[in-house]
């Protein structure tokens, strides 16, 4: 949008070292423009904490909850004194559930932290490069503002 503002100004002008003037209209688009893409970067922002913090945690949990479904497995066995299926399998099917869940939790957690991250950074990006362009052509006194 604001590459293609630029080029119309400059087609409208036979020399572009011509000073180029922007109307209020066209001065409330390029803020417009520059709010857009701040509030594009806020949006992506808000969620990336939490999304972090279960990716980072679930696994955490689900291992903790796998010793403790292992330790109630040990635990079984001493209370029965023997080491059978049917004393260690509910001790060991709990681990493996627990396990499971923390990856459950956190797999598609850090996948949409990346892809979340992604679109912020590439958001950031496209306002960085419009204010230096903006900065630049103001810099070379090509525009001047005009009520």
């Amino acid at each position: 949008m604001y590459r293609k503002f630029i080029l119309e100004k400059r087609d409208q002008s036979k020399n572009f070292n011509l000073e180029i003037s922007l109307n209020l209209a066209e001065k409330e688009l390029i803020e417009k423009a520059l709010i857009e893409q701040e509030n594009i970067i806020m949006k992506l922002s808000k969620g990336l904490g939490v999304l972090a913090t279960v990716g980072n945690v679930a696994p955490f949990i689900g291992l903790f909850g796998t010793v403790w479904g292992i330790m109630k497995a040990f635990h079984d066995i001493g209370l029965k004194g023997s080491a059978s299926l049917t004393t260690v399998a509910p001790g060991i099917a709990e681990a493996l559930i627990n396990t499971a869940m923390g990856l459950f939790c956190a797999i598609p957690a850090v996948i949409a932290y990346n892809y979340y991250l992604l679109k912020k950074e590439e958001a950031s990006k496209t306002l960085e490069i419009l204010f230096k362009r903006i900065l630049l052509i103001l810099k070379r006194g090509f525009i001047s503002y005009k009520i």
